[in-house]
């Protein structure tokens, strides 16, 4: 089966069927299933797809040259120069739509910086009757940095637990729930557990032995960008399952912040960690939170980091069976449920100064909502409390200077519900999935 993610597939069709030259670009991680999507897409096509390798231009250009020769023929011995071999590509499509996927783009990239301003004036020749359609295929770190600047561009994300339940009939909602906080929903980790075959005996083959293809795979992964670097197995091992701050992970590693911070950026980039930080913060801002984002990365060093030596020793399926699994549980309530703990700090005085003008209220939880020994007189006339979270993405921020007065008028409007004689109501900056509580004392449950 397969699962048009976004509409895609679709979205690529329907650009192949407008026949114009264009060059799109198609993000994504290892294992989410670009190769598949690929191939879907070439069915009935005229392709030609190049996989780049992490060589220089000379290497890569000469490769790409005879992969052309291979498929269209002795003409394409000539060209010399890439700009040479891209207009013949471009007489190519004159006879038939045609479509060149590069995919690793980067490395061609890295090599020759004009290359990419090559193929996107392709899309601008206004007079060219070419029907080249490129596909440059990029690791998603660099969506939020280029996709903005292209004229086209996909970013192909992982299953969601929906779509994974309809590849996975066979499981049980359990043990679907167990795949997906294991998995991610990446296509390519699925694989590893096939139908038919029971989820917790893979678990401990995979992870819980040590020639288990994902024991020695999460590592491997550190390696390819990290070498041996003690530092990034310390951070990742000092995160676990559960959101750290960076003081908390400096702690535990020896780091100082800023090496810290480096090195948790760089993981950032990779797609390993995220790091959250509530919209009305800066970037640099101490309430942060890290967390591992790769779900397989984030099994691996909650249940298996801390038992390597058992596991080396022979003693993994032992381990799996008296430590892990009881814990199972508990580690599948993160999948859905938020994750973080909403914490919320009094706000400046400026702050509570420009929401007291419109009619909100902080004497009470500035004084007798932390004090028991007063005299809860608004308590006991408005009995009922209320919790509101608010959650503000960063495009909203970005567009709306204005966006903390839109927030105050839409709040103030229930201070004016005729439901209520009587509403105390205060705003809360916050941290953890949150960006504002606004805690409501009310006179009516409604």
């Amino acid at each position: 089966m397969f699962i048009d993610r976004d509409q895609i597939l679709t979205r690529l069709d329907q650009i192949y069927k407008e026949g114009r030259p264009l060059c799109v670009s198609l993000y994504s991680r290892h294992g989410e299933g670009k190769s598949r999507l690929l191939r879907e897409f070439s069915k009935g096509k005229k392709v030609l797809y190049y996989a780049a390798s992490c060589v220089p231009w000379e290497e890569n250009f000469q490769l790409l040259k005879d992969l052309c020769l291979r498929k269209f023929g002795s003409a394409f011995s000539s060209p010399e120069k890439f700009s040479q071999l891209l207009k013949m590509l471009k007489k190519e499509s004159m006879k038939e739509p045609f479509v060149l996927i590069l995919d690793h783009f980067q490395y061609l990239a890295s090599q020759n910086r004009r290359l990419f301003s090559q193929l996107t004036a392709l899309s601008r020749e206004s007079s060219s009757s070419s029907r080249m359609l490129i596909i440059l295929c990029k690791p998603s770190h660099l969506w939020e940095k280029e996709s903005p600047k292209e004229e086209k561009a996909f970013l192909l994300r992982p299953f969601h637990f929906f779509e994974m339940r309809r590849l996975r009939p066979d499981l049980s909602y359990i043990d679907q729930i167990l795949l997906y906080s294991i998995t991610g929903g990446v296509p390519g980790l699925m694989e590893y557990f096939p139908p038919g075959s029971s989820l917790q005996e893979n678990l401990e083959k995979l992870f819980f032995t040590e020639k288990g293809v994902l024991y020695r795979a999460i590592p491997l992964e550190t390696g390819k960008y990290y070498g041996s670097s003690a530092f990034i197995g310390g951070i990742l091992g000092a995160v676990g399952k559960s959101p750290k701050h960076l003081q908390e992970i400096c702690d535990r590693t020896g780091l100082s912040p800023s090496a810290a911070g480096s090195l948790l950026a760089s993981l950032e980039n990779h797609g390993i960690i995220e790091k959250i930080v509530p919209v009305t913060e800066e970037p640099s801002s101490r309430r942060a939170l890290y967390r591992i984002s790769h779900n397989a990365f984030r099994f691996w060093y909650a249940f298996v980091y801390p038992y390597q030596s058992e596991i080396e020793a022979g003693r993994g399926p032992e381990i799996f069976h008296k430590q892990i699994l009881s814990h199972l549980s508990s580690y599948l309530k993160d999948t859905f449920q938020d994750k973080y703990t909403i914490k919320m700090y009094f706000p400046k005085k400026s702050f509570r100064e420009k929401l007291d003008k419109r009619g909100f209220c902080y004497q009470f939880w500035e004084k007798d909502g932390f004090n028991r020994t007063t005299d809860n007189s608004i308590l006991k006339e408005c009995p009922f409390i209320s919790v509101a979270v608010l959650n503000l993405n960063k495009e909203y921020v970005r567009n709306n200077k204005n966006y903390f007065s839109d927030i105050a008028d839409r709040l103030s409007k229930i201070l004016e519900d005729e439901r209520f004689s009587k509403v105390y109501c205060a705003l809360f900056p916050s941290i953890g999935y949150s960006d504002y509580v606004c805690l409501f004392l009310t006179d009516n449950p409604g």
